[in-house]
């Protein structure tokens, strides 16, 4: 996952460390209604856990692009989809429920940028 981000940001002239959570630590953080096609969204192992594991890229309205160990490409979704709420519903800290696993994980999202 935050292969894709540090390759899809280097195609654009952008250095951003490798790892997801080094990611998060070096970008601004940014409010759900102040992201911008390209900004990042990360999630953390569980709802108590302040590590970040995982890196998505936000691309607008409601969508998310990402890629996931388990299938190994890249996909398309929606926080609708993902999350069981929209965007709107969500801010920076929140605990969301992850549906994308066989039983839904707790996790913690947060919202940051490079821009």
């Amino acid at each position: 996952c935050s292969g894709l981000v540090s390759l899809a940001y280097r195609i654009h002239g952008r250095d951003v460390p490798r790892d997801s959570h080094e990611q998060k630590l070096h970008g601004r953080t940014v409010r759900s209604a102040e992201l911008l096609a390209g900004d990042l969204v990360f999630l953390t192992d569980d709802e108590t856990s302040e590590r970040i594991t995982h890196v998505l890229i936000f691309t607008g309205g409601d969508g998310l692009i990402e890629s996931r160990k388990s299938s190994g490409r890249v996909l398309r979704t929606t926080f609708l989809e993902r999350f069981g709420k929209p965007i709107a519903a969500i801010e920076s800290g929140d605990v969301v429920s992850d549906v994308s696993f066989p039983k839904p994980r707790r996790r913690r999202v947060f919202f940051g940028s490079y821009f």
